[in-house]
């Protein structure tokens, strides 16, 4: 036992440090179905009759951690009932002969039903799995808990003398109970194939050690002795004692089995930061952008899509099923596709205000969307349109650099009281002055004319914006020592107007300070919905930097005191948007 454990240990170790770096594979929740064989010990079958036993398993997989590049460590349990009908040998059991006999004796087996051995097991442990692309290699330890029984039967010896038959059992075992703690190492072979892996086939081998087993066998011991013949008479047989033995085995045996299993959970990563290789990089790729967004890669000869949070940090991989074709790039170091993610970084946002200043640039609240493509068309070289596909409304703008043109498009939130882009969702290039379409979220080209073309664009960063003809809002004087008092300031009422309906009005200002850092908070509604514009104070004056934060679910004539505690109890849903406020100059 000491041994076996050693070994599981060595293994488990050895795997950690001799993994090269290929893409995460992580397992997530398993079930397992199967049938085999239990090779009974050779002291089993001689002491105890105990015959080999068929198996039927099923067990689970539950994980726990993730260690190496790309294997994981968790528990296993599972439940096998075996069975068994051997037929016990007869060659151990030698007859009497009997004077008077009119033939020899015979003697069989008898027992008292089918199956002649049954029980189960229940086991519960460490697994460890060591995946190499498909195919997973699974040390296991687990303890078990053994119950078995074997039913009683005796070799009856048959004999005619005399023209009458007589029967005696020459051996009697009687039935045997055992249940107890056990052990089982093994080894599980498992290939994975279907959609993300997550069916597989498996054979295992494993070892059991048992609770002891006791037998009770008694055998017939004639009176006397034999004639110079080697027969005994009559009388000395039915008068014949009975010799008892009890012996005790240890329950040991080999099993293999054969199966299939399905993966119920996802596989999902812990915190793996993605690292940025500078001798990668390329004009077409760019860098990993600060903000949430996808990439995928090549992996196997399918796409592998990893998903990534606002600091580069690796948070989530999901494997498909699509072939990788010329625009994937290969897993080892070279950034993928980029497919920005659509909903606002405030997504998972904490409810702490530092973190909702951190909104990438690209995610803006303007006055009116469509106001914002008139001003954008007039006042700089950018080609903007709304436009939609698949039920959503997009901000497209293209870029035309006199050879190719450079189109992004942006989602629109279209519920909230002003304008709020979202990022980048698509990115295409191609060789029309108009820029590319978009169709079921693919990039095809503005006319079907030879040789026009439109390709997805594995750019990451982009920064249209600092083209825009913006307004900066001047900083004034904020009082914090009594933030709740004069709401007629020029400037900040000035920027209201700009930038809301006229029917939106001022309902709440206040400071709010969170780790020493001071926020001016101004709610705007019209009494069906409302906004909140942050600013962060300095010096006692405001910043040049405005943050609008919309939620469909942040209660009416909300007061800037409670808003912390309000933005705890939303949800973090696609409901919860922010952007940075953005104003554009009129000629």
């Amino acid at each position: 036992m000491k041994k076996l454990f050693t070994l599981f240990i060595c293994l488990l170790t050895a795997s950690i440090y001799s993994q090269e770096q290929k893409p995460v594979l992580r397992d997530g929740y398993g079930i397992y179905f199967g049938a085999g064989t239990l090779i009974t010990g050779s002291d089993m079958k001689t002491n105890n009759n105990m015959g080999n036993l068929t198996t039927f398993k099923v067990g689970g997989f539950v994980p726990l951690f993730d260690f190496g590049s790309r294997n994981t460590f968790g528990l296993n349990a599972g439940v096998t009932y075996f069975t068994g009908n051997r037929d016990y040998g007869l060659g151990a059991y030698q007859p009497y002969n009997i004077t008077g006999q009119t033939g020899l004796p015979n003697i069989a087996a008898k027992g008292s039903g089918s199956p002649r051995q049954a029980g189960f097991k229940t086991e519960a442990g460490a697994q460890a799995n060591l995946n190499f692309g498909r195919y997973t290699l699974s040390p296991v330890l687990n303890l078990a808990y053994i119950n078995l029984k074997q039913k009683e039967f005796s070799v009856v010896q048959s004999s005619a003398v005399n023209g009458q038959n007589y029967d005696y059992d020459l051996y009697r075992q009687a039935e045997n109970k055992t249940s107890g703690i056990g052990a089982v190492a093994g080894i599980s072979h498992r290939y994975r194939f279907g959609r993300d892996w997550r069916f597989s086939i498996y054979a295992e081998t494993h070892y059991h050690f048992g609770p002891s087993i006791t037998t009770e066998s008694s055998a017939i011991l004639p009176s006397g002795v034999a004639n110079a013949q080697g027969n005994y008479n009559l009388n000395q047989i039915n008068s014949a004692t009975r010799t008892v033995q009890t012996k005790n085995t240890k329950f040991n045996a080999f099993g293999a089995s054969i199966g299939f299993g399905i993966e119920l959970g996802g596989r999902s990563t812990s915190r793996i930061k993605q690292p940025i290789i500078d001798k990668w990089h390329n004009p077409r790729t760019g860098l990993i952008p600060q903000r949430q967004h996808s990439r995928i890669f090549c992996y196997d000869g399918k796409k592998q899509v990893n998903y990534y949070d606002f600091k580069g940090d690796l948070m989530h991989i999901v494997l498909s099923s699509e072939l990788c074709d010329m625009n994937t790039w290969p897993i080892a170091g070279v950034e993928g596709d980029l497919h920005v993610v659509t909903n606002s970084p405030t997504k998972n946002w904490n409810g702490f205000l530092e973190n909702l200043f951190a909104t990438p640039k690209d995610y803006q609240v303007i006055p009116s969307v469509e106001g914002f493509v008139k001003k954008l068309n007039k006042n700089t070289d950018l080609n903007t349109s709304i436009v939609e596909d698949k039920g959503e409304k997009y901000l497209k703008i293209v870029k035309w650099d006199g050879k190719e043109s450079q189109t992004v498009f942006s989602p629109i939130v279209d519920d909230s009281p002003v304008g709020i882009l979202l990022g980048y969702k698509y990115s295409c290039r191609g060789n029309c002055k108009t820029g590319c379409g978009i169709n079921n979220g693919h990039c095809v080209p503005c006319n079907n004319l030879l040789g026009s073309y439109c390709n997805v664009v594995k750019q990451g960063d982009y920064s249209f914006y600092l083209e825009y003809p913006a307004i900066w809002i001047d900083s004034f004087a904020v009082d914090t020592e009594t933030p709740y008092g004069n709401t007629k300031n020029p400037k900040l009422n000035d920027f209201i107007k700009s930038l809301f309906p006229m029917n939106y009005k001022i309902t709440d200002l206040g400071v709010i300070t969170e780790n020493s850092n001071k926020y001016l908070s101004v709610i705007v509604s019209d009494g069906k919905k409302q906004m909140v514009l942050l600013n962060k104070i300095i010096g006692e004056k405001t910043t040049s930097g405005w943050i609008g934060y919309y939620n469909a679910n942040l209660p009416l004539n909300t007061k800037s005191n409670n808003l912390l505690s309000e933005f705890s109890k939303l949800k973090k849903d696609d409901h919860n948007y922010s952007g940075h406020v953005m104003l554009l100059k009129t000629d």
